[in-house]
């Protein structure tokens, strides 16, 4: 425990801080979730495995005011929610702890906001990642869980959580189309490679600002921003900045405007899971 929280105190002095401030506790039904898209003043939020083939509408103090229901999809594991210029939104049924499943898939629906239908029914852009050859790969190769995707253009943006044992730092990005299909292969475009390695720097989430200058990617204890990139070659940004954020499990993280976002956590033994609200500097 004593090492845990060295190893907390010496992330915080290495990185510069970026504050948060709890907007709301989070209702008991989300206490699992793992992905938001902001909506104007109100929010989609999702849980990840095992839980209901929903997404919840959330207003400003973290009440739920809609459920939608998903239909002809499954939650196996989902783990990110964004959405294009459009207002569709793209559920990641991306999780894959142990690096051995062979139905990974992003759920497409129709800007929810356009009707009030309590159901809707999802499109299936089913895809692989090529590199992958063995499921489960050897442990020095498991690179392929994620948590984190965007929606840019006219493509979606996967960045993986690393699980090699031991952790070599290495986050991916993978490209996928915004159309609907099947055994699409995802396209490698971007690595990077964290300063520190492990379970609390792992990739948890992901959010592009809305004139799609920044992105930032998220874990539990940091909060990297990338500014200043090419097209989509996010890694290639003139400028990379590392932040320190609270210990939570945080798994999700939406921007309000090109300076403020939200981010949420799960319940956890340090309390209920709850909505933050932060901007950058």
């Amino acid at each position: 425990m004593y090492r845990f929280l060295f190893f907390i105190l010496i992330s915080c002095l290495l990185c510069a801080c970026v504050p948060v401030k709890r907007v709301a506790f989070l209702p008991e039904i989300l206490n699992e979730n793992s992905g938001i898209s902001i909506s104007a003043d109100e929010a989609w939020l999702l849980n990840d495995s095992g839980n209901e083939v929903c997404l919840y509408k959330i207003n400003k103090q973290g009440k739920i005011i809609r459920t939608l229901k998903i239909g002809l999809a499954q939650n196996r594991d989902w783990e990110e929610l964004c959405a294009d210029t459009a207002g569709n939104l793209y559920i990641a049924d991306i999780g894959n702890n142990h690096n051995k499943r062979g139905d990974l898939c992003i759920y497409k629906i129709a800007n929810p906001d356009k009707h009030n239908k309590d159901s809707v029914i999802a499109e299936r852009i089913g895809f692989f990642y090529p590199e992958q050859e063995h499921f489960p790969p050897s442990t020095n190769q498991l690179y392929y869980d994620a948590e984190a995707m965007i929606a840019l253009g006219d493509s979606l943006y996967i960045f993986t959580k690393n699980r090699t044992r031991p952790n070599d730092g290495y986050v991916f990005c993978y490209a996928l189309p915004q159309s609907p299909g099947d055994g699409i292969a995802a396209r490698k475009c971007g690595t990077y490679r964290l300063r520190q390695r492990g379970f609390l720097w792992s990739i948890t989430g992901a959010a592009i600002s809305p004139d799609n200058k920044t992105l930032l990617l998220l874990s539990m204890t940091k909060l990297h921003r990338f500014r200043n990139f090419e097209d989509a070659n996010f890694f290639s940004a003139k400028n990379i900045k590392h932040y320190s954020l609270p210990f939570s499990q945080k798994e999700a993280i939406g921007f309000i405007d090109n300076k403020i976002f939200l981010l949420s956590d799960e319940k956890s033994r340090l309390g209920k899971a709850k909505l933050y609200r932060s901007r950058l500097r």
